[in-house]
């Protein structure tokens, strides 16, 4: 009998912890789909569509740094609650996980993120690496660059597929997933 009393400590700590992962958990699919969704409403706008029809110039234009550095926020930004969900503790994340990656479906991330790494690599000269773009750059330039762009929508592209491989159960999320890509090149 007093063993029921002793594990009651721990088996509060227990719930106490998961409570706090799965709060955690929604916090970080409600930011990375919310990124995700203004991430599509960006590139749906006739003006950006058509920006992606053409090679990327040598460097973002004035007019464009703006959409450019929205877009590199919420693509940063989709990839780091992915990474924190990737990070939780596995019988927290399963549910939750999967939640996130339906979000980012809906929202058309993946097809974004892909469309935007096949127009970036048109240009693969302007994808330096950031050592060597360093060296171009002038010491006060702070300017959002192409390769910072690319890095970006590469991480959270990967992220978003190791999700998915994670969750490999779920059929259709994983179709979905590839369709999204294909659609995209």
């Amino acid at each position: 009998m007093w063993q029921q009393y002793w594990n009651r400590p721990a088996a509060a700590a227990a719930a106490a912890a998961a409570a706090a992962a799965a709060a955690e958990a929604a916090l970080l699919r409600g930011k990375a789909a919310a990124a995700a969704s203004l991430l599509g409403s960006l590139w749906k706008q006739s003006a950006q569509a058509r920006l992606l029809q053409r090679p990327p110039s040598d460097h973002i234009a004035a007019e464009h740094e703006p959409l450019f550095s929205q877009t590199h926020y919420n693509v940063a930004e989709v990839g780091l609650c992915i990474e924190e969900v990737l990070r939780l503790p596995s019988d927290a994340n399963a549910g939750h996980a999967e939640r996130l990656l339906q979000a980012v479906l809906a929202a058309r991330a993946v097809s974004t993120l892909a469309r935007l790494l096949v127009w970036l690599q048109q240009r693969p000269q302007l994808l330096l690496l950031p050592e060597q773009a360093a060296q171009e750059q002038q010491p006060d330039d702070e300017q959002l660059s192409y390769c910072d762009l690319w890095v970006a929508c590469s991480k959270a592209l990967d992220v978003l597929l190791q999700l998915a491989s994670c969750h490999s159960s779920n059929t259709k999320l994983l179709v979905q997933a590839a369709e999204a890509l294909v659609g995209a090149a």
